[in-house]
């Protein structure tokens, strides 16, 4: 499979980066203004922010072919018992391109123009520098942009191993009916390696393809077992009581043990109402490239918020990259829900449920200025887990020189979150009115309640931020959850034809729930906290398709759609959150089939 998009970047400065420098004496410059401007031009020359879309957008292509193979058995012991056996190979491999990319050295020495003689050059005098001018509208030449501009290529590739096998049966029976048990074992091997050109590697190109990484791998072992216990059958205060749980062992090569399991209760009251609880411990081991992607040197050095403290001069300590000592990400997530399905109109479904997830040791990661800035908060030091990553001369977080931070993958937040998850269907043959075809109308909910990071507790905050309601990007600060994302889907089907329509919303939200905006208390323009617009709007896009199944195949069917039909923005300032269509209206079409 390949794929094609474009990236939209800044070269330089405008917030993402360091901003350019144009030497005073650059001839370019003398050109673009007045011999009053220029005079005022500093001696270490003129610092501009630069987006680069001068030259184009990077173009990406990524190039997947996919390899799978899986095979098994299976059988009975006789009674109830059953049991099965698999094996399954996959193997990824990617291949990517990137067009039209910055190389950041040549760009720099190309941008340092000198007249020398009459004539403008580079004043690096590197091999097939072609001095370029970006004030303005640019104009380069064929050689010049083949100085500046390169492809960025890398590729990767993934292979897996799994070998299963798993045995269920029912040995007894309660007074509620038979006692389902289950069970399994299961090893697998993952391995990874990642290849990327030299540039890519040192980090030379403005979008790299990536680090190199030798063939890395871990192997998983696991046993299951698990059970569902009828507790009461059609007694006068329930139509059915079920409980159900289960266990599970892990061992990681690279991470350790783990033990996870689920407990659950069902209540059926009456036929159609049914009341359901869960609380389970859950885990999410770090993969190959969270531990070991290599670590590099990180320039440019960060810049320390404390005033009046020396910024780093030594790079030794700073780095970035992975971590082999990660842990596993723990998770406590407890539910409580119901469904209805009214007997007397059994075509609607309902269902509603409730939960809180509380993450611990989550694996982050983030620039070595990330982790100063998750670190002092506001400026100030919060202490909170990102600090571990910092040394500082003397051990002295108040003036002491910072002399290194890890920029790696670290088990550092904390997260905390409680919402609500509904459901509601509708389904309706049309043959019942005297039409043709099926009506499916279906709506998905998100209500989330709050949301609450580690890294948010300071002394400005200290009972940190709810980022429930927060989809901005900018301004710092960890991402957010809307307080409503909503999915209405209308599917039509009559014979081989189907029609479908889905509406996405995301509600109305804020930029930053650590900012205030002028009509929200704590509003101070002489505080750092403080923004002129804080406000998201409300967003909703419609998509639709067209599917058709060739009369020759059940199995084969053609599809056609249109996602974002009416092409609508992203709101402002929320253009670099993914919870809006970055893309506008876009075209899909294939066939899909089943062998």
């Amino acid at each position: 499979m390949t794929t094609t998009g474009i990236i939209l970047i800044r070269r330089d400065g405008a917030g993402a980066g360091p901003a350019l420098t144009i030497a005073k004496d650059n001839p370019y410059l003398a050109q673009a203004l007045t011999p009053a401007q220029l005079a005022q031009v500093p001696a270490a020359g003129l610092s501009v922010g630069y987006s680069g879309q001068g030259f184009g957008p990077n173009v990406r292509q990524i190039n997947d072919e996919l390899i799978r193979v899986q095979t098994g058995v299976q059988g009975n012991f006789g009674g109830s018992w059953k049991w099965d056996a698999s094996y399954l190979f996959g193997q990824n491999t990617s291949h990517v391109s990137i067009f039209n990319d910055f190389n950041n050295t040549n760009f720099r020495n190309a941008l340092d123009a000198v007249r020398v003689n009459g004539q403008i050059v580079c004043r690096s005098g590197a091999a097939g520098c072609v001095p370029i001018n970006i004030l303005g509208t640019p104009n380069v030449s064929s050689s010049a942009a083949s100085y500046i501009l390169g492809t960025a290529t890398g590729s990767g590739k993934t292979v897996l191993h799994d070998v299963a096998a798993n045995l269920q049966g029912e040995p007894f029976s309660t007074w509620a009916g038979p006692v389902s048990v289950g069970g399994g074992v299961e090893y697998r091997r993952e391995s990874v390696r990642l290849v990327s050109d030299p540039l890519s590697q040192s980090g030379a190109w403005l979008t790299t393809a990536g680090l190199a990484l030798p063939t890395v791998s871990q192997n998983i072992v696991e046993g299951y077992a698990e059970t569902i216990v009828p507790l009461a059958r059609d007694t006068w205060f329930a139509r059915k009581i079920d409980f159900n749980g289960a266990a599970r062992f892990t061992n990681y090569s690279t991470s350790g043990s783990v033990v996870t399991w689920k407990a659950g209760l069902t209540w059926e009251v009456v036929d159609g109402l049914l009341f359901r609880t869960t609380r389970s411990r859950d885990i999410r081991a770090p993969n190959l490239i969270e531990l070991y992607t290599p670590q590099t040197p990180s320039l440019p050095l960060p810049t320390d918020p404390r005033p009046g403290v020396a910024r780093p001069t030594n790079a030794a300590g700073f780095f970035t990259g992975g971590n082999p000592n990660l842990k596993p990400e723990k998770s406590i997530t407890q539910t409580i829900g119901a469904t209805y399905q009214p007997s007397f109109f059994n075509k609607v479904h309902f269902s509603v449920d409730y939960y809180n997830i509380r993450i611990s040791d989550a694996i982050t990661s983030t620039s070595t200025q990330g982790v100063v800035n998750n670190c002092f908060i506001g400026g100030v030091y919060s202490g909170n887990s990102f600090c571990s990553l910092i040394s500082f001369a003397d051990n002295n977080n108040v003036s002491g020189q910072m002399t290194g931070v890890q920029g790696v993958t670290a088990n550092v937040a904390e997260f905390k979150t409680t919402g609500l998850d509904l459901q509601a269907s509708y389904r309706q043959p049309l043959a019942e009115v005297g039409l043709p075809g099926v009506v499916n109308l279906n709506l998905l909910a998100t209500h989330v309640l709050t949301f609450k990071s580690s890294t948010d507790v300071s002394t400005l905050f200290p009972n940190g931020i709810d980022r429930a309601g927060q989809t901005g990007a900018a301004f710092g600060g960890p991402a957010g959850l809307p307080k409503w994302l909503l999915n209405l889907t209308l599917d039509y089907e009559v014979g081989a034809l189907g029609f479908n329509g889905n509406v996405r919303y995301v509600s109305p939200s804020y930029q930053n729930n650590g900012l205030f905006g002028p009509d929200q208390a704590g509003y101070n323009p002489a505080l750092a906290t403080s923004i002129t617009d804080n406000h998201i709007h409300a967003a909703a896009y419609l998509d639709i398709g067209l599917r058709y199944k060739l009369p020759t195949s059940k199995n084969i069917v053609v599809y056609f759609n249109i996602d974002n039909l009416f092409d609508r923005d992203p709101p402002l300032p929320a253009t670099g959150s993914a919870y809006y269509d970055l893309l506008g209206r876009t075209f899909k079409g294939g066939i899909r089939f089943a062998l």
